[in-house]
């Protein structure tokens, strides 16, 4: 079943600007704006769903409205359509927020199904982010304690499940089953980063890194889809650690430090009433071993780590390097290439590393499969 939501196109340029309307009128309300300032005005007055911004335009750069836009109500979403599609573009998108990242010429069937996607995002999250925090101050409030020794999902002795961990996400997920398994997590990973300023976006980059790389090596598609799963929730265990732990400026002591090293279990703990396939589990649990067996929380070592766990595990790196943390500024780009050849073979899969590395020394200007 269909959504009709509030469009906003924005183009400088009549050709796509109208274009864009005339295929999006039939499935939405829609208006146009013709600058960067004109479709901030309109944001401010009316409400929106989505807007499908392009990045060339004379008075404000895309990404500069894109910025806005989400300063001022991250509720909207935001969906590129450029004639050039960059690395440099595509990662400033997802880092300020972008549902997605199209290059001209579009293709109708894609545009219309990407822009309904968006608006049952939206409707998701304004469902969903109610639930969630009220759940989760529930949780945080709530003194829990072992109920029962348990098997974990791989058949392993001692995983314990504790009483208001999880929420339910399936109950959520029911009600949008229209909308793909990978948009619904996206939404969650998005809201539970609200949570914590220094990991907005975080998830986004990592599956646009892991994306990258799963191309290189070939990937099946179904290995692809669950990869993606798995970046959006990688660190979806970190919900209920305090935010004293989380947002510490100084080093961890041995108490904090065992409770974010937790954090692999608990996410397949809090994932478990979405029935995700196995490999998405594993990928989530073992995001943090590492190649020569000293990583947690398994021990696991060279290609006992399933491959999706190694992929995440040096983007996931790269990502949180080249970000601000409590504890440190970001470092530099050619800094964190350094630190990750060098960890190559200890902390990272060597091949990964150089597929990784090569992709992020290539052109400046690289055109984006919109698989990306």
């Amino acid at each position: 079943m269909s959504i009709r939501g509030n469009i906003l196109v924005v183009d400088d340029e009549i050709g796509p600007l109208e274009s864009l309307r005339i295929v999006m009128k039939p499935h939405h309300t829609v208006e146009t704006a013709v600058s960067g300032q004109e479709a901030l005005q309109l944001i401010a007055t009316r409400p929106f769903d989505v807007v499908t911004l392009d990045l060339n335009m004379p008075d404000m750069n895309g990404i500069e409205v894109l910025k806005r836009i989400k300063e001022e109500n991250e509720s909207v979403e935001v969906v590129i359509v450029t004639g050039y599609g960059t690395l440099s573009t595509a990662q400033q998108a997802i880092r300020y927020g972008a549902f997605d990242y199209i290059t001209k010429p579009f293709d109708v069937v894609e545009m219309v199904e990407v822009t309904e996607n968006a608006v049952r995002k939206k409707r998701l999250g304004e469902s969903m982010r109610g639930v969630v925090s009220g759940l989760l101050e529930r949780n945080r409030r709530k003194e829990t304690g072992p109920t029962e020794d348990t098997e974990d999902w791989r058949g392993e002795p001692g995983m314990k499940i504790h009483e208001g961990t999880s929420f339910p996400l399936r109950d959520i997920f029911t009600l949008y089953r229209e909308l793909s398994l990978v948009d619904f997590v996206k939404v969650l990973s998005r809201i539970l980063e609200e949570k914590n300023l220094h990991m907005h976006q975080h998830s986004e980059r990592v599956d646009l890194y892991a994306m990258m790389v799963a191309a290189h090596f070939d990937l099946p598609e179904a290995e692809r889809e669950n990869l993606r799963i798995a970046a959006f929730l990688h660190d979806i265990g970190k919900v209920g650690i305090s935010n004293d732990i989380i947002n510490k400026e100084g080093p961890l002591n041995e108490t904090e430090w065992a409770e974010v090293r937790d954090h692999p279990r608990r996410g397949i703990q809090l994932v478990e009433p979405l029935g995700l396939p196995h490999s998405v589990l594993s990928i989530i649990l073992h995001h943090h071993e590492s190649f020569d067996g000293t990583g947690y929380p398994k021990g696991l070592r060279g290609s006992e780590i399933p491959i999706g766990a190694r992929i995440i595990r040096v983007v996931d790196s790269y990502d949180a390097m080249t970000s601000n943390r409590p504890y440190r500024k970001a470092r530099s780009d050619p800094w964190v290439m350094d630190e990750l050849a060098r960890c190559r073979g200890t902390d990272f899969d060597p091949g990964i590393v150089d597929v990784f590395i090569e992709i992020l020394s290539r052109h400046e200007r690289l055109i984006l499969d919109n698989s990306f």
